[in-house]
């Protein structure tokens, strides 16, 4: 599985595409990692993540590292199913209190809601209205 994030928009904004599965601790700790050291990502980046494709993990779920990893603390993940939803609300519970992580059926859903905050963000990087 490949877990790459799109830097088009960053620092303010990273996109993860086509996840089939959850990507591994050292995985997140690695890519992570590499994006903090060129600058793309900082305490305040976004990250939007597509988990429709993916498979849900074990029934126990995710465990507080593999939420943190060194990751955006707020993350929206696109999902299709009642189980992956299940798994992002799992996840949010076992957090930290400076995460915060929400499930979506669309990504526009998914970007207003990350920038709900802050200004609007140009989403000219969604589909056509619909699409997704």
């Amino acid at each position: 599985m490949a877990f790459v994030a799109d830097t088009t928009y960053a620092p303010q904004l990273l996109v993860f595409r086509g996840l089939t599965e959850w990507p591994s601790l050292s995985e997140q700790v690695a890519v992570y990692g590499r994006l903090t050291g060129e600058g793309f990502l900082n305490i305040n980046t976004f990250a939007l993540l597509d988990f429709r494709q993916a498979v849900v993990p074990t029934p126990t779920g995710p465990d507080a590292p593999t939420v943190m990893a060194g990751g955006p603390r707020r993350r929206a993940y696109v999902v299709n199913t009642p189980e992956q939803r299940d798994f992002i609300t799992a996840m949010q519970e076992r957090a930290p209190r400076a995460f915060e992580l929400q499930a979506f059926g669309s990504e526009a859903d998914a970007v207003a809601w990350l920038f709900a905050k802050r200004q609007a963000f140009p989403v000219t990087f969604l589909d056509q209205p619909g699409a997704r």
